[in-house]
């Protein structure tokens, strides 16, 4: 884990995104290890080694929710944000994901900006559990 910024796992198995979103999050001073598969990334993972975890929900194999269940057993400290395509809507999360703050799903066309104003957020407002 960084001192000064938080280190980050990005997993999505579309490849324009993570680039994307890999060099945008280095330019801000994030390390970044970015997979396009999460059995790649799951392989990779080591308990407090990151920060935040930055997952897609729909990858094949395993999804982002998978994803999470397995790094929770191994690290219940680590921040994770779920990736989507679709619109987040906050009602509708609440109620389909009770445990999940809904500033946890975040839409792959935010910007790098306000992705690093969600990472650096207090914890208690985007803790996925």
């Amino acid at each position: 884990m960084s001192i000064d910024k938080p280190s980050i796992l990005l997993i999505d198995d579309e490849n324009d995104t993570l680039v994307t979103l890999k060099k945008g999050l280095e330019m801000k001073g994030f390390e970044v290890d970015a997979f396009d598969a999460s059995p790649q990334a799951l392989q990779q993972f080591k308990p407090y080694r990151y920060d935040v975890v930055i997952t897609d929900i729909h990858m094949p194999i395993l999804n982002g929710f998978e994803v999470c269940k397995l790094i929770r057993k191994q690290d219940e400290k680590v921040r994770i944000f779920f990736m989507t395509a679709f619109e987040v809507i906050e009602q509708e999360v609440k109620l389909a994901f009770p445990n999940i703050p809904p500033k946890s799903f975040i839409t792959k066309t935010i910007t790098i900006e306000k992705l690093v104003t969600l990472i650096e957020s207090p914890r208690e407002v985007t803790q996925a559990r």
